[in-house]
């Protein structure tokens, strides 16, 4: 199975996670901004700005091919990043990756880039970021 499938699989079961969360209404999709994956160690990855609106949700999924103990997200806005459970699958024999999802309404409206920060520098990094209103 190649990376990109079991990042698709990994990001659809938190995102089935997610839907358990209490919304007012159902989240309707709004768009997405990503960092494709480098080969170099890098000590963050800052993805292109989107602009979001005030009460927004947004998930971020981060990626590192490096074994590492978690990786915090933070956005140019300042939101406050709620992780989910670290998913760690053994990148230290170079065949795996160790992956985070987090996510954060957003308290104000603008334009925002979002940074994944590993615990450690670490090659292979990418991201993926799914805005929704709602």
């Amino acid at each position: 199975m190649s990376r990109t499938s079991r990042n698709l699989i990994l990001l659809s079961a938190v995102l089935l996670g997610l839907s358990r969360l209490a919304f007012a209404q159902a989240p309707t999709f709004k768009q997405s901004t990503y960092v494709s994956e480098n080969s170099s160690a890098l000590v963050s990855i800052t993805s292109p700005a989107i602009t979001v609106a005030a009460g927004d949700f947004a998930v971020a999924f981060c990626r590192a091919g490096a074994p590492v103990t978690g990786i915090a997200v933070s956005s140019s806005l300042s939101n406050t990043w709620n992780p989910l459970a670290m998913q760690a699958n053994q990148a230290s024999s170079n065949s795996g990756f160790d992956a985070q999802a987090s996510w954060a309404i957003m308290g104000s409206a603008g334009s925002t880039a979002f940074t994944c920060t590993p615990s450690s520098p670490a090659s292979y990094q990418s991201m993926v970021v799914l805005d929704y209103s709602g």
